[in-house]
């Protein structure tokens, strides 16, 4: 009997080591993504079909959108989260950062003119890209930076094993990077050439993958992959009615140079799939559910001649963890100085675990999903009755600068809120470099993160500096005005120390002539600062020419968007001082408008009080009130609804207001119907409703970007409102009603407006092209 016993209990080890050494002598699998812009989403599909027929993945890497989808999988998200990830996600390159992350005084300087070129040492520097890089480097960062730190940069250290393909500009060559920052080398392989910037790694320069390899199989072969999977999301050639301007003869030149390397490599693949994406262009992002299901019927059409090559259920190799059992022992966590033990492991909690792997997971996942993505279980110490868990939850040790030649570290440090001694959080993190980047002295910031000995992190603010030498021009024409044109030249962070000083010329019929300083930031407080002087000269009317000198501080809000002023404002006709006017005064400022020509949603006010007086040095005593208030809103997809009301008013206290205090032409979008130069007086009210419709929106490639269908209405009254009955007699007179509608298209050269404009008076057509400066 005994015999018989140790008879089984060998033959049940014999085959155990079997299976054992059967599952480590397996293939291994690799999977290769390529490249494809928005086509390369069918990627996930490919990898939920593998993975829904149990085909482990050994190793995985990729090149442009496919480096992005295998770096996910690498980092182990799932299927959905990728799926998740791309539904949620603004895939226009183009856009910027929102205008209200700006300070004042910078947001003012993006928005005036068309044209900006910067200089550094007298020379030159014209942009590398024409989408704007720091939102995508962003979201990189927030879904690639535990990682990254978890496999301590190297990639072969991640779930998954991976590589990332890009093309190094300096050599032209193919360069598959292993070791990295991830978000830097990710970054790197999608950037699509003249749409991006350049990511400069190690003093090197790198670009989109693709250009020197779409599909790098022979890369996959050299990590040791035994299969190799390639999914193959590459442009089709155009065909002759497709091939109708520059941008698609340039796209067929460089699919036609890829599809010579990718012959090459296609011969060591193992098994190919090609999802069916020929009608959908790399830019239809909004696609993504086809191309998910697209990237998953392919692969389930060929998943017998996959499991044939692979073996049937090929199987995960399981971590011996996830069978240690929880139940009925007790649990320690030491080193959770954010959480308690109840939040980190309630009692329902523990009911619906039953294995150590999935304790480990939820305890970590609890700090990632509050943004303490460096959060990691260093020890675990298993004995028959107690389970003792050490966390390491990410300690900051220093805060550093890198990139920044000329800025001064602290005005960088005075935008990071974040202070060593914290738990790094991303989403604090992110704040700090939406501050640094609101500052416009940088092209690019991001972080990296040093792992220190002692288990605490250092915590690096990387910038790319933009030249610090700025010119303006533009030029504009309006029917009524004539042709008009603007130059600056001015430096935007003097000495390192964020302080513009600017001298400006515009010239027309209206001449202009100007030096202004500002500072955006006073120190590390929440003041700001503005000293401008000019000379206005106004060809049809002599007499309002003028110097003026105007001096504002503020005090803004955190959010950036209220501001308190205190204004100094003096004006005189000439250097001799005659009609001159000096007066104090406080100004209030809100304006969270998602865009300053065509706001979709948000509210702009602005209410100003400036008293003239005698003691002051005014010739005269009145007083000036300006109010303006405006609201947009969404009324559905493609309609806008825009209200503006707007009101100057002078109380001359029984005395003339001085001539070059008077309104001697409308202001911009107001009184529609009449002449420019028929707007004049003491006083203006004026309100308006506009009904804007989004006929085209143009591709990125298109100097045009949007062509809208616009309605107004307005009603006012201009001259001298010298009491309530005459500012309500304007809503019954009805004189001053305008109405216009017309076509209106943004262009990179600014607006281009037609309209039909008519009232009681007057009735004509009103075209304009460029930028009010």
């Amino acid at each position: 009997m005994k015999k018989k016993i140790i008879l089984i209990f060998s033959m049940t080890l014999l085959c155990a080591f079997s299976l054992i050494g059967a599952e480590n002598s397996r293939p291994t699998i690799g999977v290769v993504l390529s490249g494809g812009g928005a086509r390369g989403i069918a990627h996930i599909g490919v990898l939920r079909a593998l993975e829904e027929y149990n085909i482990p993945i050994d190793f995985i890497g990729g090149t442009s959108f496919g480096a992005l989808v295998a770096a996910f999988y690498a980092s182990g998200y799932s299927v959905e989260e990728m799926h998740k990830i791309i539904e949620s996600t603004d895939w226009n390159i183009a856009t910027n950062p929102d205008r209200q992350q700006y300070y004042y005084y910078s947001r003012r300087i993006n928005e005036a003119n068309v044209l900006r070129v910067r200089f550094s040492d007298w020379e030159l520097k014209f942009p590398n890209s024409l989408g704007n890089t720091q939102e995508i480097v962003s979201q990189l960062d927030y879904y690639f930076t535990r990682a990254n730190y978890l496999c301590r940069s190297n990639f072969l250290n991640l779930k998954t094993p991976l590589f990332i393909s890009t093309t190094n500009i300096k050599t032209g060559e193919n360069h598959i990077f292993t070791h990295g920052e991830l978000p830097q080398v990710v970054q790197a392989s999608m950037t699509v050439p003249f749409l991006l910037s350049p990511t400069l790694i190690d003093s090197t320069f790198y670009v989109d993958g693709g250009i020197t390899n779409n599909l790098p199989i022979s890369s996959m072969r050299n990590m040791g992959a035994d299969i190799i999977i390639a999914s193959n999301a590459t442009n089709y050639l155009a065909t002759d009615k497709d091939l109708t301007n520059i941008t698609s003869f340039t796209n067929q030149l460089i699919n036609i140079m890829m599809f010579s390397k990718i012959k090459d490599e296609l011969k060591q693949a193992d098994i190919i799939i090609r999802p069916s994406t020929k009608h959908i262009r790399n830019t239809e992002f909004a696609r993504y559910k086809e191309l998910l299901t697209l990237g998953y019927y392919q692969t389930y059409s060929q998943i017998d001649s996959i499991l044939s090559i692979t073996g049937s259920d090929s199987g995960f190799s399981d971590d011996e963890r996830s069978y240690i059992p929880i139940k009925s022992k007790k649990i320690s966590i030491h080193g959770n100085s954010l959480f308690s033990y109840d939040d980190l492991l309630s009692e329902s909690i523990l009911d619906s675990i039953s294995f150590l792997d999935e304790l480990e997971e939820h305890i970590e996942n609890y700090y990632v999903k509050n943004g303490y993505v460096l959060a990691e279980i260093v020890k675990t110490s298993i004995s028959s009755d107690e389970i003792e868990i050490e966390l390491n939850e990410g300690v900051i040790d220093g805060l550093k600068f890198s990139g920044n030649t000329i800025t001064n570290d602290n005005v960088i440090l005075r935008e990071v809120h974040t202070r060593t001694g914290e738990i790094f959080n991303i989403y604090n993190i992110e704040k700090d470099i939406q501050r640094i980047y609101g500052t416009n002295y940088f092209n690019l910031v991001n972080f990296t993160v040093e792992p220190l000995p002692n288990g605490a992190v250092d915590i690096v603010f990387c910038v790319s500096e933009k030249p610090f030498g700025i010119i303006e021009a533009g030029a504009q024409y309006a029917s009524q005005q004539g042709a008009s044109g603007f130059v600056s030249v001015g430096l935007d962070n003097i000495f390192g120390t964020g302080q513009l000083l600017q001298g400006y010329l515009r010239f027309g019929a209206e001449r202009k002539y100007g030096v202004r300083f500002s500072t955006d930031r006073i120190f590390q407080s929440n003041w700001n600062s503005l000293l401008h002087f000019y000379l206005y000269d106004y060809t049809h009317d002599k007499e309002n020419r003028y110097w003026n000198f105007r001096f504002e501080s503020g005090f803004f809000d955190d959010s950036k968007l209220g501001m308190l002023s205190l204004i100094y404002d003096y004006r005189t006709a000439n250097l001799e001082f005659e009609k001159r006017s000096s007066g104090i005064g406080l100004q209030l400022l809100f304006d969270n408008f998602d865009n300053v020509l065509y706001p979709t949603k948000g509210l702009y006010r602005k209410a100003s009080y400036v008293r003239y007086d005698k003691a002051l040095g005014s010739l005269k005593n009145f007083s000036e009130i300006h109010f303006e208030n405006a609201f947009c809103i969404p009324i559905h997809k493609k309609w806008t609804l825009e209200n503006w009301s707007r009101l100057y008013l002078h109380n001359s206290e029984g005395s003339d207001i001085p001539e070059n205090r008077l309104f001697f032409h409308k202001p911009e979008d107001t009184f529609y119907g009449f002449n420019y130069d028929d707007v004049k007086g003491e006083d203006i009210i004026y309100a308006s409703l506009k009904l804007r419709y989004l006929i085209m929106d143009f591709s990125l490639s298109d100097p045009r970007k949007e062509l809208f269908c616009v309605a107004k209405i307005g009603i006012g009254d201009f001259g001298n409102i010298g009491s309530m009955e005459d500012f309500w007699n304007i809503f019954d007179r009805g004189e001053k009603i305008g109405y216009s509608i017309g076509l209106e298209m943004t262009t990179i050269f600014g607006p281009v407006k037609l309209a039909y404009e008519q009232s009681k008076q007057y009735s004509f057509w009103n075209f304009s092209m460029g930028y009010n400066f």
